[in-house]
């Protein structure tokens, strides 16, 4: 993260990509049941035959599983970032896209629990929640649409003269959002 007078970013992603590696886990369990299970298919009397073509066929699934889980968090994962300076805000995330915001679309903002808090996430749209990570299109228990990139539960949330909300936070979104009340927005509470 770097934070200097005219320029705050930081990046926005989960502590560790606990998908991948169970997709890593599944399909090295999915291998090495195939392998086993053939061998002995071929070495095996023809009653235990089937079973160990049956076993071989389980561990194929497990396989297939764990493919398709590591190729979307392990490689693709999600990750986004979130760049403030005087008087803008600039959000790049794989769900959302480029969005920029400046301080007079903003019309308040301030820091909220999403999980718990009076406004929370309620239904997403598109995009991922994956552990700590919220990153997307999201509805809100207010009926309202927001875009979210964030990994953390208390998070700054900017209400927009679209009517949309923008929930942006970070591992420390209280620096977040004193930087945004000091050059884009005030933020209430602060």
């Amino acid at each position: 993260m770097a934070n200097n007078p005219s320029m705050y970013q930081v990046a926005v992603s989960s502590y560790i990509p606990v998908l991948a590696y169970a997709g890593v886990a599944l399909i090295a369990l999915g291998t090495a049941g195939i392998i086993i299970f053939v061998v002995l298919a071929l070495r095996g009397r023809e009653g235990k035959r089937r079973v160990y073509r049956l076993l071989s066929m389980i561990f194929a699934m497990i396989l297939i599983t764990g493919l398709p889980i590591y190729i979307v968090q392990g490689i693709n994962g999600s990750h986004a970032e979130i760049s403030m300076g005087a008087g803008f805000v600039d959000i790049h995330a794989p769900y959302i896209g480029n969005m920029n915001y400046t301080s007079s679309q903003v019309i308040y903002a301030f820091m909220e629990n999403i999980d718990t808090g009076n406004v929370t996430v309620a239904i997403r749209d598109a995009g991922t929640s994956l552990g700590n990570l919220d990153e997307g299109i999201f509805m809100l228990s207010n009926g309202a649409k927001a875009y979210v990139a964030t990994d953390n539960a208390t998070s700054l949330v900017i209400s927009l003269d679209s009517g949309k909300y923008l929930i942006i936070g970070s591992q420390n979104s209280r620096s977040m959002a004193e930087y945004f009340n000091l050059y884009v927005h005030s933020v209430s509470g602060l």
